[in-house]
């Protein structure tokens, strides 16, 4: 997980870690180790916006070297900001940070065990 704010990331951790995902934490994209040398990810979750490199262009990134693990963009600006950007992006699912935790722990889960469904969090806020 990508994400710079560090209140919304801890409680990221903690929904993370009690639904049972191992969590790997950067608060930036400069914080992640080169991406050749990380494995064993089932998905990725990045923030949108954050200092240096927005959550759009490190996943571009990571999906170039990881191609195959699902990318979970947040963004705080709701998906109507960075609509056209995502559509041309097919393997980036997204969610407004202002989601149901029900819905968003269903999505996480079903791109973890290799499936698609439902792409995105259905709620903006």
């Amino acid at each position: 997980m990508v994400d710079d704010d560090p209140h919304f990331r801890a409680a990221l951790i903690d929904l993370l870690s009690e639904d049972g995902f191992a969590v790997r934490v950067y608060g930036s994209p400069g914080e992640v180790p080169p991406l050749e040398t990380l494995d064993g990810f089932a998905l990725m979750i990045t923030d949108y916006e954050m200092p240096g490199e927005n959550g759009v262009v490190f996943a571009d990134r990571f999906h170039a070297v990881h191609p195959g693990v699902p990318i979970v963009l947040l963004t705080g600006y709701g998906v109507a900001a960075i609509e056209g950007a995502l559509r041309a992006r097919g393997f980036i699912h997204h969610c407004n940070k202002v989601f149901a935790i029900d819905e968003f722990q269903v999505l996480l889960h079903r791109l973890a065990d290799g499936g698609a469904g439902e792409p995105d969090c259905a709620r903006e806020g």
